[in-house]
């Protein structure tokens, strides 16, 4: 009976936390806006998204006081959920604007050019409707 009784309280425990908003399940979702451009990208393969994820995870910065390129910037906000997981400014010469700061790669590299052919390819597919 206690055995049984262990069994069950495990049952519902383990679909309880398998509910859990942050679930690896939920997919991760990601809103790009370039410059001065009216169009956004929502959506990309999650491989896509993990990638930029990872990357700017692994980055670490130092204040800076170089230029920042609001026209060649792109703003990206990835989030799983109601959880935000990333969200950030880079401009072409990989210089991040993060929460009022304008920062440059310490360690860890940026593919810049990667989000912007994502970026250009997805407005690409949506102007051929």
């Amino acid at each position: 009976m206690r055995r049984s009784c262990f069994a069950i309280l495990s049952a519902i425990l383990l679909c309880l936390s398998s509910c859990s908003k942050n679930g690896t399940n939920i997919d991760k979702e990601i809103a790009v806006y370039y410059g001065v451009s009216s169009y956004a990208m929502f959506e990309a393969e999650q491989q896509d998204i993990n990638f930029i994820l990872n990357q700017y995870r692994s980055l670490t910065f130092t204040q800076t006081k170089q230029p920042f390129s609001f026209s060649t910037a792109f703003h990206v906000v990835i989030n799983q959920g109601e959880e935000t997981l990333a969200r950030f400014f880079v401009d072409e010469n990989n210089i991040f604007w993060i929460n009022d700061s304008y920062y440059q790669v310490q360690t860890g590299s940026f593919d810049y050019q990667f989000l912007k052919k994502l970026y250009e390819n997805s407005y690409q597919k949506a102007m051929k409707g």
